[in-house]
């Protein structure tokens, strides 16, 4: 966890303060609030839970690209990681049916889109459909195609699943090509290691685990969330594998996913 910086009186001062913090001073300064012990510096602030604001996107191509990309999770060792080939014209709704199933996910909590790399914590988001009803604001995720966030080779994007286990996906455009009938099917090219289990606390219970299964799931030393060695058969998916992955099967299931077979 980062020590918290000295907090600034004056209020325009504290407010780009705040704006200027990286993730784990957020998770600092959140436990200080809980503590009471900088609420009355924090009084002059507004709303933190309404600082979005609509992003200004570039006009989509008038000829979309195939697009290749790496989509890998931020933190893991070693590093978990796929190579797509999608279509530019794809909205970002549809991005994210395809990024679970590339990965392997489920799809049973929230999701997030960021420009760039979500480094700050007022940076702006792509809402989705729930947000909206919720009463957030934004740019929607599903008016936005995916070339008019990623248009040269190295360009990133974001793309946060659970909120509450913190997966952040870096996205990175590596290179473009003419899009094609024959190329319109979304594809993965490579990748490495499998997925973690949900609900397993972020990428640092993911790696206990793994570890843990590495070493040959000895049942006097159990990782988290596991009560015991008995439990985790019925928490893990079947045949569970931290090192295991396969791209054909990767682009089997975004098909499927593409096509609402997974529902």
């Amino acid at each position: 966890m980062s020590e918290l910086r000295p907090v600034p009186t004056d209020p325009a001062a504290l407010k780009a303060w705040v704006a200027s913090l990286d993730k784990d001073e957020l998770m600092a300064l959140a436990q200080q609030v809980a503590s009471g012990a900088v609420t009355g510096r924090l009084g002059s602030l507004p709303d933190l839970g309404s600082r979005n604001r609509e992003i200004d996107v570039a006009p989509p191509l008038d000829e979309p690209s195939l697009l290749t990309l790496t989509i890998e999770l931020r933190g893991s060792k070693p590093r978990i990681w796929r190579r797509l080939s999608l279509p530019g014209d794809l909205t970002l709704d549809a991005v994210h049916t395809l990024f679970q199933a590339a990965m392997g996910w489920s799809d049973t909590h929230l999701h997030r889109f960021q420009p760039g790399i979500g480094k700050s914590y007022n940076q702006p988001y792509f809402i989705t459909e729930f947000d909206e009803d919720e009463g957030d604001e934004g740019t929607r995720e599903d008016r936005v195609r995916l070339d008019q966030v990623l248009r040269a080779p190295g360009d990133r994007l974001t793309y946060l699943y659970d909120f509450g286990d913190g997966w952040e996906h870096r996205v990175t455009l590596e290179s473009l090509a003419p899009l094609t009938p024959g190329t319109r099917e979304p594809m993965c090219t490579g990748g490495a290691r499998g997925c973690p289990p949900e609900d397993v606390g972020g990428i640092h219970g993911h790696h206990q685990i793994a570890a843990w299964l590495r070493a040959g799931a000895p049942a006097d030393d159990v990782p988290q969330p596991f009560q015991d060695a008995e439990q985790a058969p019925g928490w893990l998916p079947l045949g569970y594998d931290p090192d295991a992955f396969d791209a054909a099967e990767a682009t089997a299931a975004m098909r499927a996913w593409a096509g609402a077979e997974h529902v």
